[in-house]
Formats: C-alpha cells, sequence, structure tokens
C-alpha cells in the first residue's frame, strides 16, 4: 500500500492514478461540476473514492449554509456548500463512476461533551436505523467505484 496526503486539485490532469481517494470533508469545497470529471481520471479502472461529506438535509448544516450571517459566525468559508445526496450520486454517475452509494450517517455533533459521547453515539447509531429519520444526519458517506 502507498499512502500519501496530498492534494487532489494540484495533481488534477496529471498522470499518476490512485486505487483509491479517500476524503474527509473535501468535495464541499469544490466546484463539482468542473472537478468531479478530473477526480475520476485520477481513479484507476475498478478503482474507488470514499468521501464523508455535508449533508444539506441536517438542519444545522442547511442553516449555516444557506444563511450567510450564520454562516460567517460558524466559521465556514465562501465556497462552501453541503449535498442533497440524490444529487450527489447522480453527478458521480454522469462521470462514469459506478457501485455508486450516497448514504446519510452520523448523529455525533462535535459539540457533545465528552461524558456524553457514549450515550450520544448509541442514539445516534440508532436514528441511522430509523428510514426517514436518518436522512436528517450530519453526514454523507459517498462511495463509488470506476469500472474496470
Amino acid at each position: 500500500v502507498d499512502f500519501r496526503v496530498v492534494d487532489v486539485v494540484e495533481m488534477a490532469g496529471g498522470t499518476e492514478v490512485f486505487g483509491g481517494v479517500v476524503g474527509t470533508s473535501i468535495l464541499h469545497h469544490l466546484r463539482l461540476e468542473e472537478w468531479l470529471p478530473s477526480l475520476a481520471n485520477l481513479v484507476t479502472d475498478g478503482g474507488f473514492i470514499w468521501f464523508s461529506e455535508p449533508n444539506m438535509l441536517n438542519p444545522q448544516i442547511a442553516l449555516e449554509r444557506n444563511v450567510r450571517p450564520i454562516g460567517r459566525w460558524l466559521q465556514n468559508t465562501e465556497d462552501e456548500t453541503a449535498f442533497f445526496r440524490w444529487s450527489l450520486s447522480s453527478s458521480l454517475k454522469q462521470v462514469g463512476f459506478v457501485d455508486v452509494s450516497v448514504r446519510p450517517l452520523d448523529f455525533l455533533h462535535p459539540g457533545i461533551p465528552q461524558p456524553l459521547i457514549k450515550m450520544a453515539s448509541g442514539m445516534g447509531l440508532a436514528l441511522e436505523r430509523i428510514p426517514i429519520v436518518r436522512e436528517f444526519a450530519g453526514s454523507l458517506e459517498v462511495f463509488a467505484r470506476k469500472p474496470q
């Protein structure tokens, strides 16, 4: 395994490819319509991508992304967005990814006090199993594979 931490935006358009590209809270800073084709080119045939990104259906995320003064107060940058899972899934398929899965997860808020994390984590896992409720989770787990 050759594991590297790199700036994939700088690598876009190069000749190097990877079996997997993994990131946390990366895509929501990029203009996906411009950048997704480059992401697809970074992955070998049969390779995969995995990202965790903000879910626009989460009430806090929707509020801070759509009410700019709140976003600035929370130190969001102007380029930040969040995703609806069905449109992100569609965008990944349009650039040629297959086995696309964009699923909501993670109700554990970073502001939970340390003594309550175990309890809150258990509650979050339970909420992730309830079909309608899980749609409001804080994150989206994004997986896709490039065809062989």
